[in-house]
């Protein structure tokens, strides 16, 4: 998406959210004007170990994600090798989106 914010409502506030790539083409970061894991890095490497983290859980769900990473104000999602971007961004960007709106599973 290279850098552009796209705007989502957090309570009564509108957060932003860029993904954008990174040196490693199969990572994306995933950059959010909002806290979405304050404090300690953490490292995904399911679903099962994402099950308390709703947003992390989210990302997996989408075909192609194989880690999340998460600290303060942004995650980067590593995808599986064979796995196209032009599938998961579209995903990650609705995950995200929905997240940020309180509207996700």
């Amino acid at each position: 998406m290279g850098g552009v914010r796209l705007p989502a409502i957090v309570g009564a506030m509108t957060a932003t959210f860029s993904i954008d790539a990174t040196p490693n083409p199969n990572a994306r970061k995933i950059t959010v004007s909002a806290p979405i894991s304050p404090g300690t890095p953490l490292t995904f490497n399911s679903a099962v170990e994402a099950e308390k983290h709703p947003l992390v859980r989210a990302l997996f769900a989408i075909p192609g994600v194989r880690s999340v990473f998460v600290v303060n104000n942004f995650a980067t999602v590593t995808k599986e090798p064979d796995a196209d971007w032009n599938a998961i961004e579209p995903r990650l960007r609705d995950a995200v989106t929905q997240q940020l709106q309180g509207k996700a599973p």
